[in-house]
């Protein structure tokens, strides 16, 4: 069993937690960021299974005032999160060579949120 993940010291949005020894993967990241609104897609890579990377969001995430939403397991893990205004998904993919692949899109929630058909 793996031992559980820390959060790392530096984080690009100081209310998204990042597993400790995961990398950004700087080509594959963008952020937007003003005085009213902020949105982003971050990629990270780092040694650790699904399971334990997944397992942090779950508790970390609270820790940072995001509510979970919902959680989808089928072959990549997805988890929802939202808070006032923000919503936030976390994408987790497993690899044969031990490493993990977290792809974390924030961006501002839609209150009115329409369906289209």
């Amino acid at each position: 069993m793996e031992k559980p993940l820390a959060v790392a010291s530096s984080l690009r949005f100081d209310d998204v937690p990042i597993p400790s020894g995961f990398a950004s993967i700087a080509t594959e990241s963008f952020i937007y960021q003003t005085e009213n609104i902020r949105a982003g897609l971050m990629r990270y890579e780092g040694r650790s299974s699904p399971e334990t990377v997944m397992l942090f969001y779950k508790e970390q995430m609270p820790v940072y005032n995001w509510q979970p939403v919902n959680i989808i397991e089928f072959e990549k893990k997805q988890l929802s999160f939202e808070k006032p205004g923000q919503s936030c998904i976390v994408i987790i993919e497993g690899f044969k060579n031990g490493k993990s692949l977290i792809t974390i899109s924030i961006g501002p929630k839609s209150e009115k949120a329409k369906i289209l058909k």
